[in-house]
């Protein structure tokens, strides 16, 4: 999904290959860290609950600047208790 994250694709097709049934876990957290990701694709991965149960994916949104704010207040937990463990 890396090239899906580049400054040419735009938050549609972001969102579009998040329906992708072959899309992987790493490739949500590679989408959820990027800076280059839209709003609207990372409002997606927030708002899919086979994403957003995965530990590693609230994480990556959490420690995104590019997260909307709406999101990363309600993810906040996840990245104070990412430095408390000493990964963050």
């Amino acid at each position: 999904m890396d090239h899906a994250i580049g400054p040419r694709l735009d938050s549609t097709f972001q969102v579009y290959l998040l329906g992708n049934p072959r899309v992987t876990e790493a490739e949500v957290v590679t989408l959820a860290a990027s800076r280059r990701a839209g709003p609207q694709a990372l409002e997606s991965v927030a708002q899919d609950d086979r994403w957003i149960a995965r530990y590693s994916v609230k994480l990556s949104l959490a420690n995104n600047p590019a997260t909307p704010v709406c999101i990363a207040l309600g993810l906040l937990p996840y990245r104070f208790r990412a430095r408390a463990r000493g990964s963050g």
